[in-house]
């Protein structure tokens, strides 16, 4: 039996429109991050596509994203399981302050915020991996996990060795998901599919 994760970034909250540091930090989803979900749940659904196993960051803008994703997509919420590990990484002090505060060089970021009693990137990525490959090996054929763009955007390129999920354009886009199938033999995730918004959304 095939099985594939598919791996979404919740929609656009308020700091992502405030441009604020999302990380460990919350904010609810904005009137468009709630339409950016409730399309991607109909474009889930067009494909005909539904999942055995749901899952979603602690978060409340992930939470938020996969109930109203599931509103559209099955007409209802269905059952789901909060996992600490899809959590976004810790970005210490910098959490809730500017995006302009934050190196832009990746090689920087890498081990950045361990210095201000956040995450390094090595730390988030095995966090999230460790989580995921629990999921996949309960068995599902087809798991749906709600998580964030920076620990999305680590996880993919771990996985393809790619720069960005969408050339040119830095993280993961609002409401985006990659679709990875799971070899349970060896543990390994390889990219199959991306289903990304419409730009003009």
């Amino acid at each position: 039996m095939s099985q594939t994760l598919y791996v979404m970034r919740h929609g656009e909250t308020l700091f992502n429109r405030l441009r604020r540091v999302q990380g460990f930090a919350d904010s609810p989803l904005t009137e468009h991050g709630i339409g950016q979900c409730r399309a991607a749940g109909e474009r889930l659904r067009a494909l005909g596509l539904s999942f055995d196993l749901h899952c979603s960051s602690t978060s409340e803008r992930a939470c938020d994203t996969l109930e109203h994703v599931m509103g559209a997509l099955y007409g209802e919420v269905r059952p789901y399981e909060r996992m600490r590990g899809l959590k976004e990484f810790n970005r210490g002090i910098f959490e809730g302050e500017p995006l302009y505060l934050m190196p832009t060089d990746r090689e920087v970021r890498r081990t950045f915020f361990t210095d201000y009693g956040g995450e390094g990137d090595d730390e988030a990525l095995e966090r999230f991996r460790r989580t995921v490959t629990a999921v996949m090996r309960r068995g599902p054929e087809r798991a749906l996990a709600v998580s964030h763009g920076g620990v999305g955007s680590l996880f993919y390129r771990d996985v393809t060795g790619e720069g960005e999920v969408v050339p040119g354009q830095r993280g993961v886009p609002n409401c985006a998901v990659i679709a990875y199938e799971f070899d349970a033999a060896s543990g390994a995730f390889s990219c199959v599919d991306k289903i990304l918004p419409d730009p003009e959304a």
